[in-house]
């Protein structure tokens, strides 16, 4: 009888280790899915990683983290975005940062860089889109480009006082 209870009580601990250890694992592949899928996607475009910093921000997207008075950067990234933020308001976005060469800020005429830092967005395991910054060790006037290091006028054909009027209209 003893026996039986010992042989029960290993096995019913057996399940319970191994199906704690199985969901750290998922959690642990899904996020190596989302590194690799992030990697390609940079590779697709042609540029070379240097360096992965990984996930270097997470955020629930709300309308006010977007209006003028707002404080933070993401006013300044969502304006370069191809897509509507509206769509992903209430959703959390996730930042994975990486360094890359080859990419159309490293021929900038005036900074010479030999990288680009690169930020891609995530929301619900889907690239969205992202953001670039030049690599320098000095101080840097300017904002962000898209990913592809581009300008919100190249983006949207508009210049910035035309965006902004529309802009916060619309919010």
């Amino acid at each position: 009888m003893r026996r039986s209870i010992f042989v029960i009580c290993f096995i019913v601990t057996s399940i319970l280790i191994t199906g704690c250890n199985t969901s750290s694992n998922s959690d642990a592949i899904e996020d190596i899915t989302i590194s690799e899928k992030i990697s390609n996607y940079l590779l697709d475009k042609g540029y070379n990683i240097v360096l992965e910093e990984g996930k270097t921000e997470e955020y629930v997207l709300e309308k006010e983290l977007l209006l003028p008075e707002a404080i933070g950067p993401y006013a300044k990234i969502w304006m370069i975005q191809e897509i509507e933020p509206s769509d992903y308001f209430n959703k959390t976005i996730e930042e994975y940062k990486f360094i890359v060469k080859n990419h159309p800020l490293d021929h900038d005429e005036y900074i010479k860089n030999e990288t680009t830092s690169v930020t891609v967005m995530v929301c619900e395991g889907k690239i969205i889109g992202g953001y670039s910054l030049h690599v320098s060790d000095d101080i840097l006037l300017g904002g962000f480009y898209s990913l592809e290091g581009k300008t919100l006028e190249e983006i949207t054909g508009m210049n910035y006082t035309e965006w902004s009027d529309r802009w916060w209209s619309k919010l």
